[in-house]
């Protein structure tokens, strides 16, 4: 279950050394029979959901895993349907919200958003030189 798996992965972090050794955790499972989406989220940033026509913007609070105590994740639950967009980033990619509603707006492929979205976060950094990974999921059929 998921509270075993944070469970050993907190404790592995928090032995494996003396100095701060944190990891942040996104979660996405998605229920394709029922349209469920449950995000749980460790010191993640933001997910967005595109559920229709609106961008719904998924933060939760939460400390990274490894930095001590017994770990709980906050969830958060949505009801995807065909046709809907899910993007999962790092921190270092933090598109501006009103092009990214415009961009997935578009009917496009998963690996086209994540694509696009990577490489406009690249070009807005301003000299900052952080790693930017992006999950894109298109939900096909619920």
């Amino acid at each position: 279950p998921l509270s075993a798996a944070l469970e050993t992965v907190n404790t592995s972090l928090l032995v494996k050394s003396s100095d701060e050794s944190f990891a942040t955790l996104d979660i996405c499972v998605l229920d394709l029979d029922s349209g469920e989406c449950t995000l749980y989220k460790a010191g993640a940033a933001v997910t967005y959901l595109r559920c229709g026509d609106k961008l719904v913007r998924a933060t939760l609070s939460s400390a990274p895993v490894g930095s001590g105590g017994r770990m709980t994740i906050p969830a958060q639950k949505y009801r995807i349907d065909a046709g809907d967009v899910i993007v999962m980033t790092t921190d270092g990619a933090s598109p501006d919200e009103e092009w990214l509603k415009r961009e997935l707006s578009s009917k496009n492929t998963a690996y086209s958003y994540a694509e696009h979205i990577a490489r406009a976060s690249r070009a807005a950094e301003n000299g900052r030189d952080d790693d930017i990974s992006v999950i894109a999921v298109v939900i096909d059929k619920c």
